[in-house]
């Protein structure tokens, strides 16, 4: 009866392993294979990728570095050009500005000459108009002297004569003298108030000139911060 008990223990445990086997055979688990790689091989290969990016990690910091370096010289560099261009366009304006009041004061003095020389010219023309009377009295009595007489006998040479004639070239002379000077004073005149405008204009060119360099002036009213 032992015997038979065993038999049968042992038929179980065989049906048992068989049906384990065929279990194992039938599953959809994986197996092991002798590519897959150990623990040992996982170490290495982790170990190698810490190496290298402790390696990038190198390289980064060094590059940024680099990076730094040149960000702050560019910086640097950015400051002292902002600094000399205000300072040249400071200058400037201040250059514009005295240009422009140098003319002002210039056109103030042309205006006064031309007031001047209208003046002038106005004399002159009332002393040319006031020669019209005396010489036309001149003119008369010479006239009178040479037409007016009874005989041929009486037209006389004499020192009256000779001194209305004297009294009417000093007279023409006077007159041909101012109307000289009259032109002369004309042509001034219009040369002043052709300077006049040139100085005008100008004046309006220094006046643009520095609304537009004080509007960039105040357009560059920032800071460049330090980097």
């Amino acid at each position: 009866a032992l015997s038979q008990s065993n038999s049968m223990f042992i038929s179980e445990i065989e049906a048992k392993l068989s049906e384990l086997c065929m279990t194992r055979q039938n599953s959809s688990v994986p197996k092991i294979r002798p590519s897959w790689t150990t623990p040992g091989d996982w170490q290495a290969y982790t170990e190698q990728g810490i190496a290298r990016a402790e390696e990038e990690l190198q390289h980064s910091l060094r590059l940024r570095s680099a990076v730094d370096e040149i960000l702050s010289a560019g910086s640097e560099d950015l400051q002292k050009q902002k600094s000399a261009t205000d300072t040249a366009l400071r200058q400037r304006i201040e250059d514009v500005t005295t240009a422009m009041n140098n003319l002002i004061k210039e056109r103030g003095d042309v205006n006064d000459q031309i007031n001047d020389v209208g003046g002038q010219i106005s004399e002159t023309g009332q002393a040319v108009h006031n020669k019209n009377a005396p010489r036309s009295v001149a003119e008369t009595r010479t006239r009178s002297r040479a037409q007016n007489r009874p005989a041929p006998v009486e037209l006389c040479r004499d020192a009256v004569q000779y001194r209305l004639h004297d009294e009417l070239g000093d007279i023409q002379a006077a007159v041909e003298e101012l109307s000289q000077q009259h032109g002369a004073l004309n042509s001034q005149l219009r040369a002043l108030r052709r300077a006049e405008l040139d100085l005008a204009e100008d004046i309006e060119v220094k006046r643009t000139s520095l609304e537009i360099d004080n509007d960039c002036m105040a357009v560059r009213k920032y800071e460049i911060i330090s980097y």
